[in-house]
């Protein structure tokens, strides 16, 4: 018998038929995210489908990190972070830089007091722009200045607190200036990539007269046009104006345009604004730029035609006056958003609170607790922040202070303590705490357990000082203490819980055990910030 198999060949051999593919599943994928995370900005987030343990490494370094999630100030160490798994393929996520312009504006004795929106029931100023920019960005609720505006602007610009700088009062003609020796936020973006281009626009008020019309280039800026100091005063020029008929204030004020100083007749807050906006186009990105007005300082009058927003009237009074110069820097505000546009990174800080004699509600009016003293009517002052950056508006409970305004800063730009003294040779030890976290969560937990602030004289690092204020507190409880050479040392301590204002201290020979640790806890950070350089 024949056995007959029939079949097909090629020249490789006999072909069988195909047989149906066999599916097989796709590995599972690590879950990673966020997908647009900015660096210093965003937690990441890595988890196995099965719930296996992450873990992280950033640059080919492991990291402990808890939860897998890498918090989002830790983002700033490394450039490329990789999340592993055991039986997944790990993945990795590089956080982009934020880079972008950043406008600083700063306003001069405007407390929370005298803004509605910032909790002002008694203010009469209406404030459209300020009010608009606050519903678009992060509000820090419980933000600290110095009790004064030169401590402040110094602490700001360095991110560095008084004691360290030697800057604790106002900066007069004979004083001691910001030395250049100090590095200030410009100075540092020059070593990022790309460098940032800068300007200050308005009101210094960190330099004596001996200084010259060229401190702030000097000590890092590379332009400057506005005033040295407050406008009822001059630091460069005889006090003899031009027009003997206009005193010396907001409408007849030494100005400073290009290192050289002369006699401005215009209205400053006008003036201010104008100068930024005529040269705001002309920098080269990314750029940041402090716009600061010496709106609302004294001293107080009624702007000139289209630089209010109520009309005149009664009762004619200084705090009515204050309102209407509010209501002038709104509306200069106004005019510099309108110039940068959308995608422009806006900080909105007061220098420190209004003055005594026209704080409003929920403060009370009175010596000694407002500008000046480290009573929250002095400190507490509006700060937000708006752009780009801010995935969800809202406001932050977190303790935050002026001077970490520079980290945050840097941390736009790409840049880290570590990475500039790696580039400088140089490592200033600095006060700094980067709010970005708060931009992509505001309800995010502070990051700080205490802030610190302080006014002193005279100034210098390392003199005795005659009067030393000086304020620290955690979420609850706050602590104030004067003292000096002559003077004995005095602590009050209160229990702030959700209220803006101290009320009566406590009793500090019958204080709840609570009380007695907090006590103890904030002594220590005085006692520290005392032996600090």
């Amino acid at each position: 018998m024949w056995l007959v198999l029939a079949g097909c060949h090629d020249d490789e051999g006999w072909l069988v038929p195909d047989a149906p593919p066999v599916e097989t599943a796709a590995p599972a994928a690590l879950e990673l995210g966020p997908s647009d995370a900015v660096w210093g900005r965003d937690a990441l987030h890595c988890a196995a489908p099965d719930g296996s343990p992450v873990s992280w490494s950033v640059d080919g370094a492991d990291v402990p990190t808890p939860d897998g999630v890498v918090p989002a100030p830790l983002t700033r160490s490394g450039t490329t972070w990789t999340c592993h798994a055991p039986g997944y393929p790990s993945r990795d996520l590089t956080p982009r830089v934020a880079h972008g312009n950043i406008l600083l504006v700063v306003v001069d004795d405007i407390g929370r007091d005298r803004l509605t929106s910032f909790g002002g029931t008694e203010s009469r100023a209406l404030t459209p722009a300020i009010d608009a920019l606050r519903e678009r960005s992060v509000v820090f609720d419980r933000a600290w200045a110095t009790p004064v505006c030169s401590a402040t602007r110094a602490a700001l610009y360095t991110g560095r607190h008084p004691h360290r700088t030697g800057i604790g009062n106002l900066v007069e003609q004979q004083d001691l200036p910001l030395e250049p020796s100090e590095q200030v936020i410009p100075e540092a973006l020059a070593l990022a990539d790309p460098p940032y281009a800068n300007q200050f626009i308005g009101k210094w008020h960190l330099a004596d007269s001996a200084s010259g019309p060229d401190h702030p280039l000097d000590v890092g800026f590379d332009q400057f046009r506005g005033t040295m100091a407050n406008l009822d005063s001059t630091y460069l020029l005889p006090l003899n104006p031009p027009d003997d008929r206009t005193p010396v204030g907001y409408f007849q004020f030494e100005w400073v345009e290009d290192g050289v100083a002369s006699w401005k007749n215009a209205y400053a807050t006008e003036a201010t604004v104008d100068a930024f906006v005529e040269r705001v186009d002309s920098l080269p990105e990314p750029w940041f730029t402090v716009l600061s007005f010496n709106g609302a300082h004294r001293p107080w009058h009624y702007p000139p035609a289209g630089w209010s927003r109520s009309p005149f009237s009664g009762p004619f009074t200084p705090s009515r006056r204050l309102d209407y110069m509010v209501e002038s820097v709104d509306i200069a505000l106004e005019k510099a958003l309108a110039a940068v546009g959308p995608d422009t990174t806006v900080v909105f800080v007061a220098d420190n609170g209004t003055v005594e004699e026209l704080v409003l509600a929920p403060y009370e009016a009175g010596f000694g607790v407002a500008k000046g003293t480290t009573y929250e009517a002095g400190v507490n002052v509006p700060l937000m922040i708006a752009g780009p950056l801010v995935r969800t508006p809202g406001v932050s409970n977190a303790l935050v202070e002026v001077t970490d305004l520079f980290d945050t800063v840097l941390a736009i730009a790409g840049l880290s303590d570590a990475r500039i003294a790696a580039l400088t040779g140089s490592e200033l030890e600095r006060d700094s705490v980067s709010l970005l976290p708060y931009l992509g969560d505001p309800a995010l937990p502070s990051l700080r357990s205490v802030v610190y602030t302080e006014r002193f004289e005279p100034h210098g690092v390392g003199t005795p000082r005659s009067i030393h204020l000086r304020a620290a507190r955690e979420d609850r409880f706050k602590l104030m203490r004067a003292e000096g050479v002559d003077l004995p040392t005095a602590d009050l301590l209160f229990d702030l819980g959700t209220d803006p204002v101290e009320g009566e201290p406590l009793d500090l020979t019958a204080l709840s055990p609570e009380a007695a640790a907090a006590y103890t806890r904030l002594v220590e950070v005085m006692d520290l910030e005392q032996t600090q350089p």
